[in-house]
């Protein structure tokens, strides 16, 4: 685990000030769930990921990435979110490139660490960073909005798994996101490592979110700005959060929602990329 931690950590130093121009991207290939009928999107449409396949010595080697866009905590809010790509998988085109940041880079020269390794990209549509759990469709203004997020989250798993795209067998993997996606790595961390290692035991797992530090912090009003956000969205979306967290916090389990506290009960290793200038995430 020190080689892939000390990899990542010089491949990101090394791309701090930019990108060069021989960084390309992968056309990513979209994988839509339609084998597992609650894999969900908020509007009912089949939820999917995007992959692009490793090469050479990347072969057996994965980047996961959760797709960010912040949540949606009212059923107002969500109404409004499943007619966007957010929430439907309709306007979803069959290929495209995703997420021109460093993990996705082909480029040997910026990315020595991830460059040739199986790349995912899941996307989101549930509005609460793949947690949502509600069995029955909530009904607004005369519309079925579907919460499965989790279920989403455990069809990629499986997916990734069963056919040909090689996770059974993975070595190393990367499990990421930004803003709320990577939130979402946070939150599935361990879930991820689990699934991973009940199939490779000997793969290296480590979760390295952008950007998914949402504290539960007072801004200048003396109000917390998530603390009425996560609040609402649990209560909406009756989330699946991480067992080891729930199983050690007291009280109101939305806290663990949180990074500062998701944190503190994770065993999957842990590389955090935040900036300190995002006007969210601070």
């Amino acid at each position: 685990m020190r080689s892939l931690f000390s990899t990542l950590f010089i491949a990101v130093v090394a791309s701090a000030v930019s990108l060069t121009g021989a960084s390309t991207f992968p056309m990513m290939q979209l994988n839509s769930l339609t084998a597992y009928p609650n894999a969900k999107c908020l509007d009912n449409s089949t939820a999917g990921y995007y992959f692009a396949p490793g090469y050479g010595g990347g072969s057996n080697k994965f980047y996961i990435d959760h797709q960010g866009g912040g949540w949606c905590e009212t059923e107002a809010k969500c109404l409004e979110r499943s007619t966007t790509t957010h929430g439907s998988s309709l306007d979803w085109p069959e290929e495209a490139e995703w997420r021109k940041s460093l993990l996705f880079s082909t480029s040997a020269e910026d990315n020595p660490l991830t460059h040739s390794w199986n790349k995912v990209y899941i996307r989101y549509c549930d509005g609460s960073s793949f947690t949502s759990n509600r069995q029955d469709p909530v009904e607004v203004d005369g519309v079925l909005l579907h919460m499965r997020g989790i279920d989403i989250i455990d069809a990629v798993m499986e997916d990734l798994s069963s056919g040909d795209k090689g996770l059974d067998t993975a070595t190393d993997v990367i499990i990421g996101g930004c803003s709320a996606g990577g939130l979402a790595a946070l939150l599935h961390c361990d879930q991820w490592a689990g699934h991973i290692k009940g199939q490779s035991p000997d793969a290296k797992v480590a979760c390295a979110p952008e950007s998914g530090f949402f504290v539960d912090y007072s801004n200048m009003t003396e109000k917390s700005t998530f603390y009425d956000l996560m609040g609402y969205s649990v209560m909406l979306h009756n989330p699946v959060l991480p067992t080891n967290c729930v199983n050690n916090v007291d009280g109101n389990l939305f806290q663990c929602m949180f990074p500062e506290v998701i944190t503190q009960h994770l065993e999957t290793p842990l590389f955090v990329m935040q900036s300190k200038y995002d006007d969210w995430a601070r």
